[in-house]
C-alpha cells in the first residue's frame, strides 16, 4: 500500500550526479538513473523516466508528483500522469520545503510551514481542493506514514519528544520518552485514536494495519498487540490525544 518510489540505480555504478556536477570540461553529463512504474494488476510497465539522483517519488493513480519551487516561498505541485501532459494541481506559500506523501490514489499530503515557525499537514485531491489541514505537533520527530490497502484510514508513526528541538539539533536519549502511533481518518483528517509504545526504535515501523483495515497490530514492550478502532478512541480520550483542526 506505500504509494511511492524509491528510485535506485541497478546497474552496481555510483548514484549519478546532477548536469551540472560533471568534471573537468570534455566530460560527458553524468549518467541518469532509469525509473519505471509498474502496475501489479495486470503486471506490466506504465511509464519510464530518468532521474539525475535517487529520491522518493510520491505516485497517485493517474500518475506522479512533481514540486516546483516558484519566487517568494510559493511552491507549484504538478501531476505528471503516465498517459497525457502535466497539468498544475495546487500552488501553496510554504517557508519550507514541502514534503509530498500519496496516501491513496487520488489523495496526498503536504507537509509544509505557512509561518516560518509552524509546520502543518495540508491533505489535497486531484483537483487541488483542499480536503482538510491539521498541525504537525512540535513535541513529534521523524515521522513515518503507516497506510491501508482501501485508503480509508492512515497512522502517522512518530518519536514523542520532552521539549521541541530544531531540525538541525543533535537528539540524545534524553530527549525522547516514547513513540507515538496516531491513526487518522483519511477523507477528513479526523483523529480515530492514538497510543504511545516502548521501548523506542529508530528504524522500521512499529506498527500496520490488517490486510482488511480492521485492525492495528502494534509492537509494544516486546509484545505484539491489536487494536480495534474503539479501543485506540478510548486510549485516545484517556492520554487527550490531539484532534485535527
Amino acid at each position: 500500500p506505500d504509494r511511492s518510489v524509491i528510485a535506485v540505480d541497478e546497474s552496481g555504478n555510483a548514484p549519478a550526479l546532477p548536469q551540472s556536477s560533471m568534471a573537468a570540461a570534455g566530460d560527458k553529463p553524468a549518467k541518469m538513473i532509469d525509473v519505471e512504474f509498474i502496475r501489479l494488476h495486470p503486471l506490466e510497465i506504465i511509464a519510464h523516466s530518468q532521474i539525475p539522483l535517487p529520491g522518493v517519488i510520491p505516485v497517485l493513480a493517474q500518475g506522479v508528483l512533481e514540486l516546483l519551487s516558484g519566487p517568494h516561498n510559493r511552491w507549484i505541485v504538478n501531476i505528471q500522469p503516465f498517459q497525457g501532459t502535466a497539468r498544475q494541481l495546487v500552488t501553496m506559500q510554504s517557508f519550507c520545503k514541502p514534503g509530498l506523501k500519496a496516501i491513496t490514489g487520488d489523495i496526498f499530503l503536504a507537509m509544509m510551514c505557512p509561518k516560518a515557525h509552524e509546520m502543518v499537514y495540508r491533505a489535497y485531491d486531484l483537483q487541488g481542493i483542499l480536503l482538510w489541514q491539521m498541525p504537525f505537533p512540535a513535541d513529534h520527530f521523524l515521522p513515518r506514514f503507516i497506510l491501508t490497502k482501501d485508503g480509508a484510514h492512515f497512522a502517522i508513526e512518530a518519536l514523542h519528544l520532552t521539549h521541541p528541538v530544531a531540525a538541525l539539533d543533535p537528539l540524545t536519549r534524553e530527549d525522547v520518552d516514547g513513540l507515538v502511533i496516531d491513526v487518522y481518518d483519511t477523507l477528513t483528517g479526523i483523529s480515530i485514536g492514538s497510543l504511545r509504545t516502548t521501548p523506542i526504535y529508530t528504524a522500521g515501523e512499529k506498527a500496520a494495519f490488517s490486510p482488511d483495515g480492521t485492525r492495528l497490530a502494534v509492537l509494544r514492550n516486546g509484545a505484539f498487540e491489536i487494536y480495534m478502532w474503539q479501543e485506540l478512541a478510548k486510549n485516545r480520550r484517556q492520554t487527550g490525544g490531539a484532534s485535527t483542526q
